[in-house]
Formats: structure tokens, C-alpha cells, sequence
């Protein structure tokens, strides 16, 4: 149907994903590299301060190039570990379990779900 209406003259794109939100993990927020070798050695590196300060960084940088200043895009949908954070953007959650809104904050919160 695309081809038809491009080969009449029509200039069309479409989107496979037509929603303004998608419902993934938070861990997808950390990078590939911070996640290799699944969730033990992700939690070995966040025990490693060096470690877990780069995979810190890596975050900011990702958020930099996706001009974001903060996590205020990312929404928790579902945590069954604290109901209370369902619904609330990153900066909100943070605020609310940690005490502030930093973005070192929203990282930690990110991190520690």
C-alpha cells in the first residue's frame, strides 16, 4: 500500500511503533556493556566504586546524546518492590526514595531497581 501511494506521487513514511511510550525495563537505561555476563555481573561491577562510577558516566553520556538533561522521559509503570513508585517519572521516584531529584539520584534509583 506504501509502495502504491510513493510510486503515485505521495511522499509517505510510516512507524512500526505508533505509541508515544514503550514498556521496557529500566536495565535497558544501562548500557550493553555495564549489562554483559547478566545480572551477577552487573551487581559485582556496581559493588566495584571505579566500576560503578563509569557505568555512571556512561549513563550521563547517553542521556547527553540523546539531548536529555534528566530521566524526567522515563515513567515506572510497575515495581513490585515499592507500589508507591508506580506511575512516577524517574525525577519524581527519586525524589521520593532517595530525597532529591539530582540526576546522580535518578541514576542511583535506576541502578538500585
Amino acid at each position: 500500500m506504501l509502495d502504491r501511494a510513493r510510486a503515485g506521487g505521495l511522499d509517505i513514511a510510516h512507524d512500526q511503533y505508533a505509541y508515544t511510550a514503550s514498556s521496557t525495563g529500566l536495565s535497558r537505561l544501562v548500557t550493553d556493556k555495564a549489562r554483559e555476563g547478566g545480572a551477577q555481573k552487573l551487581a559485582e561491577r556496581l559493588n566495584n566504586p571505579g566500576q560503578k562510577a563509569r557505568i555512571m558516566a556512561e549513563m550521563k553520556n547517553s542521556l547527553k546524546k540523546s539531548l536529555r538533561d534528566d530521566y524526567g522521559c522515563v515513567v515506572i509503570a510497575h515495581c513490585r518492590h515499592d507500589k508507591s513508585l508506580n506511575g512516577k517519572t524517574a525525577p519524581q521516584a527519586a525524589k521520593l526514595r532517595r530525597g532529591s531529584d539530582a540526576l546522580d539520584e535518578q541514576i542511583e534509583l535506576i541502578l538500585d531497581l
